[in-house]
């Protein structure tokens, strides 16, 4: 017991609880406050929740996913909608003859001023050519010009050279054919002039006299 108390002062303990007699200059009971969290907010809000205490910041608000520009633009644009297209193949060639590029479609003769060579048929990476009005002396109809080589042909009656080179294939439009033959001029007509008739001419006539025998 600490110095200085009164014995008859001292708490009794009944059941498990103090009951303390009052004295002058001390409390009559002794009770703890309730336990509080310090963390914990005191005020609360008109909605319910309780503000940030101090010392604890309040969580900051989502921010919006940005999006990317490919689905930016996809949504600019509008739906994508699929298809499918057949390729048209080639139907013509553009050959170099002479360092003079040209169009040739199937059957056609060329160069243009001087057509010697006729396109044949077409492959998938070469072209077929023949000699128009005549052959090879290898005795081949045809021989193939593959696409980006250069081939020279020599004609053994005059000895002109020809280097033909095949740049690609191609899808053009053929040109509107026309029909062979001049229109005919209209036949010329002549006039005949018609001289007046001639003036019908009287022959005059003897008068006879009758005499009585």
């Amino acid at each position: 017991m600490p110095a200085g108390v009164n014995p008859t002062l001292h708490a009794a303990t009944v059941s498990g609880s103090t009951a303390a007699v009052a004295v002058d200059g001390h409390l009559a009971n002794l009770s703890r406050f309730p336990f509080r969290d310090p963390f914990r907010a005191l005020v609360k809000d008109a909605s319910g929740g309780s503000t940030a205490s101090a010392g604890t910041s309040a969580p900051e608000p989502a921010k919006p996913e940005k999006s990317s520009p490919a689905a930016a633009a996809a949504a600019a644009v509008g739906p994508t909608v699929t298809f499918t297209a057949t390729k048209v193949p080639p139907n013509a060639a553009v050959v170099k003859t002479n360092g003079r590029r040209q169009i040739v479609f199937i059957g056609d003769a060329f160069p243009t001023k001087d057509p010697l060579f006729k396109l044949i048929a077409l492959g998938k990476k070469n072209i077929r050519i023949g000699v128009l009005g005549g052959s090879f002396t290898s005795g081949l109809p045809t021989i193939k010009l593959a696409k980006g080589k250069r081939m020279t042909l020599a004609n053994k009656a005059d000895g002109s050279h020809y280097v033909l080179q095949l740049l690609r294939l191609t899808v053009a439009t053929p040109p509107a054919e026309t029909t062979g033959g001049s229109t005919p001029a209209p036949a010329a007509t002549t006039t005949t002039a018609t001289p007046p008739p001639a003036p019908a001419t009287t022959t005059p006539t003897t008068p006879t006299t009758t005499t009585a025998g």
